[in-house]
């Protein structure tokens, strides 16, 4: 049975965006989700047993035990448990590697969203314990290197994902060659300036076709990505080395520290020199 929206107006606060934050959550009906502007980051659900239901423009979407769904950022959302019902669930807020692109199923402009029964019951089992790995690692914070194994579990379940839709012959992976390079170049030059003319050249398409095609397939501007992939390694950078902001700023493609802090604390919810002091606490 579906919940009325108009009743639920409070919006749910998502996670602050950072690598990647996870969980399991086990609801009655009384649960429920809304976001009226989406995350800055993209969601996967995984059901692993029960009934639960996500709605996005205005359509459900409904889960049962091998449900998965993958939400990219900025969309409107909501998802709660069906009526009668308890919804038990894996979860996980993420921002994707630039590798991942090529694997990530491709979500249609229209439905904006990515959703799919796993009915293999190895994949299935497959996708659980992988998923289960995610959680169990990035819970795990006395492992001096536990969001690397979350991350790279992560990984995991996305091309177990990838190699189950590619024997269902789904047309969700494919990515256009040309897009595919544009990634790769933002990929590796991330740091330097990059101009949507000189990357449309370099892939042999016009300006406007590279932006539409790109924001169709990846579901992003490029100047987006090239900001996720900067404000990542920055990330990185601060929890890992003794670098000066004024150091990174530079070193992920920032001329000035004060934008770059501009832009860090509008994603991270806090200065670089706070999200630091905090992630180094313990």
């Amino acid at each position: 049975m579906a919940i009325n929206l108009n009743n639920y107006v409070i919006n749910t606060p998502s996670p602050p965006p950072g690598i990647l934050v996870s969980d399991t959550y086990k609801n009655d009906d009384k649960y429920h989700t809304y976001r009226s502007k989406g995350t800055k980051d993209w969601l996967m659900i995984y059901t692993t047993s029960g009934e639960g239901a996500v709605r996005v423009g205005g359509k459900q979407f409904f889960h049962k035990a091998g449900t998965l769904t993958i939400l990219p950022p900025g969309v409107t959302h909501d998802y709660y448990t069906i009526e009668g019902h308890i919804w038990e669930m894996q979860w996980c807020h993420f921002i994707p590697r630039p590798t991942w692109i090529e694997w990530l199923p491709k979500i249609s402009k229209n439905t904006m969203i990515f959703h799919t029964e796993i009915k293999v019951k190895s994949e299935r089992t497959a996708i659980y314990e992988s998923f289960r790995k995610v959680i169990q690692y990035n819970l795990h914070s006395e492992n001096l290197f536990h969001y690397e194994l979350a991350v790279n579990a992560l990984e995991e379940t996305i091309l177990l994902l990838a190699n189950y839709l590619h024997q269902q012959n789904s047309s969700t992976l494919l990515l256009d060659s040309r897009i595919k390079e544009a990634v790769d170049y933002v990929t590796v030059n991330y740091n330097q300036p990059i101009q949507v003319k000189e990357l449309a050249k370099h892939v042999s398409l016009s300006p406007s076709r590279l932006s539409h095609l790109y924001k169709e397939q990846v579901g992003e501007s490029i100047i987006e990505t090239v900001k996720k992939i900067r404000l990542k390694q920055a990330e990185r950078l601060l929890l890992h080395t003794t670098r000066t902001i004024n150091e990174i700023s530079h070193e992920v493609g920032y001329q000035t520290p004060d934008y770059f802090t501009r832009i860090f604390t509008d994603y991270f919810g806090e200065s670089p020199s706070a999200y630091r002091k905090k992630g180094r606490v313990g």
